[in-house]
């Protein structure tokens, strides 16, 4: 049966639906105001032979005109090269305020077509359509959209909320268990920062969610969208140290991901989950979890099959110093102080502007 999660922002709102495949149903759960426009649907060449033709079937008859375009995936693709060609290639289709875009892929295509639609004529209306486990659960959902810089992960975009988010559980059984492992990490977060309960139901049940039972994994997608609106209502525009807690783990995972240049040594999820590991470390340092709590988290990533350390990821870098120059470029850094978003027990987390440079060097030093 399907489920449907409100998002009730300034920004706009929208319901997240949730079924096996909710394609069946596409006409009924549009936006009405939707209706007749003329449609572009973002994908990339691995994700658009799979699902681009039932999309813009189940398309027909409630948009006008309906357009594919296929682009190279992989992080490399959220440049200002690509953000630049596609905007070109959308325009010289042709469009005006009211035609929307699809994102139909992974947080990748979802986080390009939504800066994309937030760019174009000033802003038009998009829809995402995530295909990867870490896009549903996370990226899809609340609006942040971007691209990457040289200098670090997304510090480039635009606050854009979708006009919907359409999530079909069934096509998770495409993804490779290195993908599933990905969506995982932003899954296991919800429950360090805001429901111990649910931290404790991932420690029982995560290999069900690795052979798609389906109960479980539509249990779990719908806790982690519900808990991600419900912090995204609170505070859209990360202004109040609320939505901030959604990047617990993700100062030392953008760290990584950069000094790794986006080549898929380490996805982001992955990096995550590094992340997460470190961020209770330093919480645990400042005597807010202890060190079991940390070992509980670390042994049950390793046990999924999770890297834990970053000197596990081949070829990267070894300098402390590297890292700490990412993280003093994190959007989080207030008047050249780094923030973290850590833990002060496990389910429940806070943002931590007072974080000294010493203490985050002994988490480096362990984990490199």
């Amino acid at each position: 049966m399907m489920k449907q999660i409100s998002v009730n922002v300034a920004g706009g709102d929208y319901k997240i639906y949730l079924d096996k495949n909710c394609l069946p149903s596409f006409h009924e759960i549009m936006p009405a105001q939707l209706k007749g426009q003329k449609v572009i649907i973002i994908t990339d060449k691995i994700v658009g032979p799979l699902y681009a033709g039932a999309v813009k079937q189940a398309a027909t008859g409630f948009f006008a005109e309906i357009n594919v375009i296929e682009i190279e995936g992989g992080e490399s693709a959220k440049s200002l090269p690509v953000f630049t060609a596609l905007c070109e290639q959308i325009l010289a289709i042709g469009i005006t305020r009211q035609t929307v875009l699809i994102a139909l892929g992974g947080g990748i295509i979802g986080d390009l077509t939504g800066y994309v639609a937030a760019s174009l004529l000033r802003g038009i209306p998009f829809i995402q359509i995530p295909t990867t486990l870490l896009a549903q659960v996370d990226s899809s959902v609340g609006g942040k959209t971007g691209i990457n810089s040289a200098h670090g992960k997304n510090l480039i975009g635009a606050f854009k909320q979708p006009e919907a988010v359409i999530i079909n559980t069934d096509w998770l059984k495409t993804l490779s268990p290195r993908e599933m492992r990905a969506g995982y990490a932003e899954i296991i977060k919800y429950g360090l920062l805001g429901d111990k309960d649910f931290y404790e139901y991932l420690h029982a049940h995560a290999p069900e969610i690795f052979v798609h039972e389906p109960d479980v994994l539509m249990y779990v997608i719908s806790v982690s969208c519900a808990m991600k609106a419900d912090i995204v209502t609170r505070d859209e525009c990360e202004t109040k140290d609320i939505r901030a807690l959604l990047n617990l783990g993700h100062t030392f995972a953008h760290a990584i991901e950069t000094l790794c240049h986006y080549d898929g040594r380490v996805l982001h999820g992955e990096a995550v989950a590094i992340g997460l590991i470190c961020a209770a470390k330093l919480s645990a340092q400042k005597n807010m979890i202890t060190a079991s709590d940390v070992l509980k988290l670390e042994t049950h990533l390793k046990d999924l099959g999770f890297v834990n350390r970053i000197r596990d990821i081949p070829n990267i870098s070894n300098d402390i110093e590297d890292y700490l120059s990412m993280m003093r470029k994190d959007k989080k850094v207030m008047m050249d102080q780094m923030v973290f978003v850590l833990l002060s027990n496990i389910g429940a987390a806070y943002v931590d502007k007072a974080v000294s440079t010493e203490d985050v060097k002994e988490v480096l030093e362990w984990t490199i």
